[in-house]
């Protein structure tokens, strides 16, 4: 843990060192001026943190989710700011070629694509039902896959970079976390692989792909899962 970690009363609510430190970088002053910023899952949590971030560090934001009113909502918040929203699940190709192409429509190019979208379970792999397992999967894993694929020649194009997030269940299988699990593992080893097979490309165009380990997708119950 970070010194000062549990001294702080303003880092009581941060579950984990990782999530730390990604506080420390929504508060450090890196400029994103005309940077372009597809970030998937903009509506709540990490993602609505991202959002306000790189808006007031003049990035030109692209931002989906499943819930249309909370998109709004985000919209009037910003209204005088560079924010394109689009209602999209990103557990659905079309819906995430929709969301890639309409940024690039807007905005002329990607620069940074977080694919920060996701959601968790919770039960023992006797009582999970394979639709639950499978909509895990779908959203954290195929959702990355999607969105980064439609986006990769823009990225590679722009020298930029291409971020998943991630948790220490990509690393470690957790109790009645199975599917969860099971979906960060994927994220992390395609990421991984993207990377390797970026590495030459990288070192000419600065393009790369990584992970921020955390724990902060919204908790699904079994067989109900909330807007991301």
């Amino acid at each position: 843990m970070g010194p000062g970690f549990e001294s702080q009363p303003d880092h009581k609510r941060f579950r984990n060192e990782a999530f730390f430190y990604f506080y420390l970088f929504l508060k450090m002053p890196y400029s994103f001026s005309d940077k372009v910023v597809a970030i998937t899952g903009g509506t709540d949590g990490i993602g609505k943190a991202l959002v306000e971030a790189l808006i007031k560090r003049g990035a030109k934001i692209a931002t989906c989710a499943r819930n249309q009113d909370k998109l709004y909502n985000l919209q009037l918040q910003h209204s005088n700011k560079f924010l394109h929203t689009v209602a999209a699940d990103v557990s659905n190709e079309q819906d995430c070629k929709r969301f890639i192409d309409s940024t690039i429509d807007t905005y002329g190019g990607i620069d940074i694509l977080i694919n920060n979208a996701g959601i968790s379970m919770r039960a023992l792999v006797k009582d999970t039902d394979i639709t639950t397992l499978k909509t895990v999967m779908n959203v954290n894993f195929w959702g990355t896959v999607y969105c980064t694929k439609f986006c990769l020649n823009e990225i590679i194009k722009a020298k930029g970079t291409i971020v998943g997030i991630s948790s220490i269940a990509g690393y470690r299988g957790l109790p009645g976390r199975s599917g969860y699990s099971a979906s960060k593992h994927a994220v992390n080893g395609w990421l991984e692989a993207l990377r390797t097979e970026l590495m030459d490309t990288a070192e000419k165009e600065g393009a790369f792909s990584g992970e921020v380990s955390t724990q902060t997708e919204p908790f699904a119950s079994l067989n109900s899962f909330n807007p991301y």
